[in-house]
């Protein structure tokens, strides 16, 4: 488990492949938009809790690197 305190930075972590995978809470769109345009340029998914695609105004995802 690691944090470093902004769900942008983990998902870079994930993109990175330096994490397999991050779940975080609460999200909003302005927080991690960018990131997640990186997270899918380098083939890493988000999806919500039931496995669906990750929408913007879902608060709560998994970004996973695959």
């Amino acid at each position: 488990h690691r944090a470093f305190g902004s769900a942008a930075i983990n998902m870079m972590m994930v993109a990175q492949g330096a994490c397999d995978a991050m779940v975080e809470y609460g999200i909003h769109a302005w927080d991690v938009a960018a990131a997640a345009v990186i997270v899918s340029e380098a083939g890493g998914c988000l999806i919500d809790p039931t496995g669906m695609d990750w929408r913007v105004y879902n608060q709560f995802s998994k970004i996973v690197n695959v």
